[in-house]
Parts: C-alpha cells; sequence; structure tokens
C-alpha cells in the first residue's frame, strides 16, 4: 500500500505544479496583451465594421450551407440507389426508406432553383446564392 501512496501523492503534486504554470503563462500572456494595445485591440474599427464582419460572414455560411446541401443531396440519392439495390438481400430496408432518401436528395440538389423561383415570384430581386 505504501507504494501506491507515494505515487498517488506524486501524481497529485504534478497535476498541481502543472496547473499552477498554467496559470501563471496565462497571466503572462493577458499581462503581455494588456500592456501592448496594439495586442488587444482586434480592429480600428467600431461596432458598424462589427455587424458588417458578421453580416460577410453570414453571407457566406449561406453560400456554404447551400454547396453542401447540394452535396449532401447528391450522396442522399445515391444512398437511394445502392438501397434500392440491396433491397432484395436485406429485409430491414423498406421501400419508403428508399423514396425519402432519393425526394430529399433531389429537394436538396434542387434549393437554389427553388429558393431562386420563390424570389422571383414574391417580386424580389433575385440573388444568386451559390
Amino acid at each position: 500500500m505504501f507504494v501506491f501512496d507515494v505515487a498517488l501523492r506524486l501524481s497529485v503534486a504534478l497535476h498541481e505544479t502543472s496547473t499552477k504554470v498554467k496559470r501563471r503563462l496565462a497571466a503572462l500572456i493577458v499581462a503581455m496583451v494588456a500592456l501592448n494595445p496594439a495586442l488587444a485591440l482586434a480592429g480600428s474599427g467600431g461596432l458598424t465594421d462589427m455587424f458588417e464582419s458578421a453580416a460577410t460572414g453570414a453571407d457566406d455560411t449561406v453560400k456554404s450551407g447551400i454547396k453542401i446541401s447540394r452535396a449532401v443531396g447528391f450522396f442522399s440519392v445515391l444512398g437511394g440507389i445502392a438501397a434500392l439495390k440491396g433491397k432484395k438481400d436485406n429485409p430491414h430496408i423498406k421501400g419508403w426508406h428508399i423514396v425519402l432518401a432519393v425526394v430529399v436528395g433531389v429537394f436538396l440538389i434542387c434549393l437554389p432553383e427553388i429558393i431562386k423561383r420563390s424570389q422571383h415570384q414574391v417580386g424580389l430581386q433575385e440573388v444568386d446564392i451559390g
């Protein structure tokens, strides 16, 4: 038992030492940033620049999301076709699973066109998103 007690004490001491070192390193980094105002400021713009940056990021996210949805739709259709081929050997594959995979896949592939036509029908200015 004595060996395990010593090992436990050494492990706890090592953990405490590493925690202290991490805290001191973090405090040193914070102090360096606080002493140098150029590092502390993210940018020289104001609140409007922050909102502009968020809007640009949201726009990029929407475009990426549309591209990802196309890819997911493509693989969903491929999965539906593969499931159709494997249906005769696997009783767990239901027909409605295959139909659902293909329909959702086609919807995701056609999503940019659906958005574009919806904007045109409502009377909005059409925006190319993809």
